[in-house]
């Protein structure tokens, strides 16, 4: 019973250091964390709870006596905190993408009765169709966004490489923005 009371008694004394030297801990790098939390692109509640979670998680595991080391041992439970927060909020995304709300108007529907969409998509399919007349090599760019093929079947009609196809379409798509920012400048 005597050893009981004397380990509670050292267990308590480690215990009022360590928060002690917890509360110093967590004045000195708070700022650090919320700047790096805001650079790994979580905004102002998301860093708050990724912080909070980093700070818990330090009190808990810390169980070394070489405070040189404290800052990159934080940074490392705050990136994977974030990497958690985002799997967490991609999955929740994916969980309720298939549901229907009552009354939302869908992406499609939203843009049926605006006259400027048409217009757009009319201007989007001249200047593709431009883009592919101009050479032969630029036909997969047609292929694959007014036609909807994938670069699979586009290198299976044109005995391309599907590489190929895809840096002709990365080129192509330069090309695309400039006549594109050209028109709408002349509208």
């Amino acid at each position: 019973m005597l050893v009981l009371h004397e380990t509670a008694g050292i267990q308590g004394k480690l215990l009022k250091l360590s928060r002690k030297k917890f509360s110093k801990i967590y004045h000195e790098n708070y700022n650090y964390l919320s700047f790096v939390a805001k650079k790994m692109g979580l905004n102002e509640q998301d860093s708050d709870d990724v912080i909070q979670e980093t700070f818990m998680k330090f009190y808990k595991y810390w169980n070394n006596e070489d405070y040189s080391k404290v800052r990159s041992f934080l940074i490392t439970i705050l990136r994977n905190a974030a990497i958690d927060s985002h799997r967490k909020a991609y999955r929740k995304k994916e969980c309720c993408e298939g549901n229907e709300i009552e009354g939302a108007v869908s992406a499609e529907n939203l843009w049926v009765n605006d006259p400027d969409v048409h217009l757009n998509r009319a201007l989007v399919s001249k200047i593709i169709e431009d883009i592919a007349r101009k050479d032969g090599k630029n036909e997969c760019f047609k292929m694959f966004y007014l036609d909807g093929l994938s670069l699979k079947e586009i290198s299976k009609r044109t005995n391309i490489p599907i590489g190929t196809i895809g840096t002709r379409l990365s080129k192509l798509r330069l090309v695309f923005k400039k006549h594109y920012s050209k028109e709408v400048k002349n509208v």
